[in-house]
């Protein structure tokens, strides 16, 4: 992955004009937030933290880890930690800093958010995570969902051909692969883990593209999304994003 180039699209969903993919954001940290109040949550290692570190939106933890590839996204980590010396970021793929995660060990809770269709190696990634675990650990895992029902829309109407095909964005953002359900725990299974539960959320019925122009032409407003968000309760399974929270299997 070029991560620079990476970092850089990301971070222009934060600046100018109405972006949606902050809104999906919300939506991920209410799922994330939820789980972390089910499970236990003191020791938490944060994936990937992009521009909005989750330590931000928690605050009963006693040690909070980091770690994250772009220096951009680091360099912000940090300035919002304030010196908080609970909070341990971490410059780096996960896969070359083993060593120094491992430090911060054991973990009560990982989030590995909006991330596992970006690696090239999905079930590698998981198995490593599988051994910074505990036999207490839960893991959040979410990822965009192919049987949305936005993407079952699109294949009713013919825009694409499989529903597993990939997107303007999905090819932005250099993602290698995707899942539905069956896929992801699938792909958890086969690396150690049981599904303790899973869902879906936010209902999405146009593109990311198609609604910021909608936003910007003052066809819709922003309440919108309050009430996608709600529908996902009366299509259970077609949210645009699904989510599973895993332990290692006994």
């Amino acid at each position: 992955m070029d991560i620079k180039d990476y970092s850089e699209k990301y971070s222009d969903h934060y600046s100018g004009d109405f972006r949606f993919e902050p809104v999906l954001v919300k939506a991920r940290r209410k799922t994330i937030l939820e789980a972390l109040k089910k499970y236990g949550h003191k020791n938490i290692l944060e994936i990937g933290c992009g521009m909005e570190p989750f330590f931000q939106f928690v605050y009963d933890f006693d040690k909070f880890t980091i770690i994250e590839p772009s220096s951009e996204f680091c360099k912000n980590a940090v300035k919002l930690a304030a010196e908080n010396q609970k909070i341990k970021v971490i410059e780096g793929f996960f896969e070359d800093r083993i060593k120094e995660i491992e430090q911060s060990k054991p973990f009560n809770f990982i989030i590995f958010s909006s991330l596992i269709h970006e690696v090239q190696d999905p079930l590698g990634f998981m198995k490593q995570i599988h051994d910074m675990c505990s036999s207490d650990t839960v893991v959040h895992i979410n990822a965009p969902n192919m049987n949305s029902f936005h993407r079952l829309l699109a294949l009713e109407m013919g825009l694409i051909k499989d529903i597993h095909e990939k997107s303007s964005t999905d090819k932005k953002f250099q993602r290698t692969g995707n899942f539905d359900m069956d896929s992801l725990t699938r792909i958890a299974n086969e690396a150690g883990f049981e599904i303790i539960d899973s869902g879906t959320y936010f209902i999405k019925t146009l593109t990311n593209q198609q609604y910021e122009k909608a936003v910007k032409e003052k066809i819709i407003d922003e309440s919108i999304f309050e009430g996608l968000e709600k529908m996902g309760k009366y299509l259970p399974g077609l949210g645009a994003e699904m989510f599973i929270n895993v332990k290692i299997k006994k």
